[in-house]
């Protein structure tokens, strides 16, 4: 999203316009009850949101402070998001939730892997250990967001290491075309294989 606060009514919009019954949101870049946040719940949204705990040195107070990343999840009247305790890792943001609407649920992961470094080792044991609660259960899995890989490079190391992480746990992102504005693939939507996406 890039900002929630400055997109909000594009967010609504897309969502009414789209028919969409769930959003997946990534770098939100809100604060605890910001502007976004209120307004998807007064607009009707069931929401569960997790902001990015500013570090000890940020300027919270000044006027040009940005909480950059965070993560959410927004769902419209009739479904319903229950947080799932998956732990906090360290290196990536994240928030998972089961959504059920009547009598059938799914699982999902919102993703964000800050792209100011690359992927360290830590992402992937902490992304392996999330995946390891994740697929043991019965819903089908969908897992959502911006790891900030190039997926679309098959032979780079990080792509590779990211595509067998997934293939352990018999998992396959299901994009396969560009997502950022200036090429490259970076956003995944990662289901079980022979799963409907």
């Amino acid at each position: 999203v890039r900002s929630a606060n400055n997109k909000i009514d594009e967010i609504i919009g897309m969502k009414a316009d789209q028919k969409l019954d769930v959003l997946f949101l990534t770098e939100t870049w809100h604060e605890n009850e910001s502007v976004s946040i209120r307004r998807l719940r007064a607009e009707g949204f069931q929401l569960l949101e997790r902001s990015r705990p500013p570090t000890t040195r940020a300027k919270v107070d000044s006027i040009d402070y940005v909480n950059h990343g965070g993560v959410a999840v927004a769902a419209s009247r009739g479904i319903q998001l229950t947080n799932m305790n998956i732990g906090t890792p360290k290196s990536f943001e994240c928030i998972c939730a089961r959504i059920t609407f009547d009598k059938t649920s799914c699982v999902s992961l919102s993703v964000y892997r800050p792209g100011s470094k690359p992927a360290t080792a830590e992402f992937f044991e902490e992304l392996t250990s999330v995946l390891e609660q994740l697929c043991v259960m019965s819903d089908p899995v969908i897992i959502t967001g911006d790891v900030n890989i190039r997926l679309d490079r098959p032979e780079d190391p990080l792509s590779r290491k990211f595509n067998g992480v997934i293939e352990m746990f018999g998992l396959i992102n299901q994009i396969t075309v560009p997502t950022h504005q200036a090429g490259g693939q970076l956003d995944v939507m990662v289901t079980r294989q022979g799963q409907a996406a």
